[in-house]
């Protein structure tokens, strides 16, 4: 059975469409049949590298400014932001791929984490 090299299976059964008429997406495929787009490909790895730089940059600007007014508890701003970035990025990718209810029970674990270590 073919798969890609993060263990999928490129010969999987395609989703039905919508019924509602919309289109379903499809990636890009190579001549050998498998998905040309995806996070392995260099071009889109850089895409979502900037992304994640650029939330976690943010993240981490706003915690070093609350923390330095005193809004904020002595945390380290990196890595506060380290966490929420994989926490939520993570718990919007269970959410897509396993069951969307998930992502209110990461939202309630990352306010529980804001609550105890950077809240005053």
């Amino acid at each position: 059975m073919p798969t890609t090299p993060g263990g999928a299976r490129t010969d999987a059964r395609r989703p039905a469409p919508p019924r509602d008429g919309r289109r379903v997406p499809r990636l890009p495929r190579r001549r050998d049949g498998t998905a040309r787009a995806g996070p392995h490909e260099p071009a889109y790895a850089e895409r979502f590298a900037d992304l994640y730089a650029a939330i976690h940059d943010g993240f981490a600007g706003v915690i070093a400014a609350g923390v330095e007014r005193g809004d904020f508890a002595d945390v380290d701003p990196e890595e506060t932001a380290t966490m929420l970035v994989a926490a939520a990025s993570g718990g919007l990718t269970w959410g897509v791929t396993i069951r969307p209810s998930l992502v209110a029970g990461v939202r309630e674990v990352v306010d529980g984490y804001l609550a105890a270590e950077l809240y005053l």
